[in-house]
């Protein structure tokens, strides 16, 4: 009890009288000091739990993770031998095309020379023609000319 008195005296002015506003003010700032460091303990401790709580999770996904990753690397694969694949479809195909654009010229230069031939052909058939034609006319004129050496023949 004496002890209470102390501090009661501490407390209150000069000890001679209770003060409770004195009381007050010197508990005030200890209340709100301590009022504080609960919301600090409670508010970090949930950061802290909130973090924990964070850190297994990360933990039971990295599995997921490191897996994804693997497979993203497998499928990176995959799509570098598929665009290989595509690349040599692709100069094999412009292979052809060039090859047919040849063949398509060489084509064009037998056709045109097929065409040539047949003029050549049709002209040599006309000649021929007139050459048969004048034949008959020689072979005519010279049968003609037998006739009229023959009369001249006794």
């Amino acid at each position: 009890m004496a002890q209470a008195r102390e501090d009661l005296r501490r407390i209150g002015n000069d000890g001679g009288y209770f003060a409770p506003w004195s009381i007050h003010a010197r508990i005030r700032p200890t209340s709100a000091a301590v009022s504080g460091a609960i919301f600090a303990l409670l508010f970090f401790g949930g950061i802290q739990a909130d973090t924990v709580s964070a850190v297994e999770a990360m933990n039971e996904a990295l599995p997921q993770v490191q897996d994804g990753v693997q497979l993203a690397g497998s499928a990176s694969d995959s799509l570098r031998r598929i665009r290989a694949g595509a690349d040599r479809t692709l100069a094999r195909v412009r292979e052809v095309a060039d090859a047919t654009t040849e063949q398509s010229a060489a084509s064009t230069a037998i056709a045109q020379r097929i065409e040539q031939i047949a003029q050549m052909v049709e002209e040599t058939t006309s000649t021929i023609r007139g050459t048969a034609e004048m034949a008959r006319q020689v072979r005519a004129t010279a049968g003609e000319l037998k006739a009229q050496i023959a009369r001249f023949r006794v």
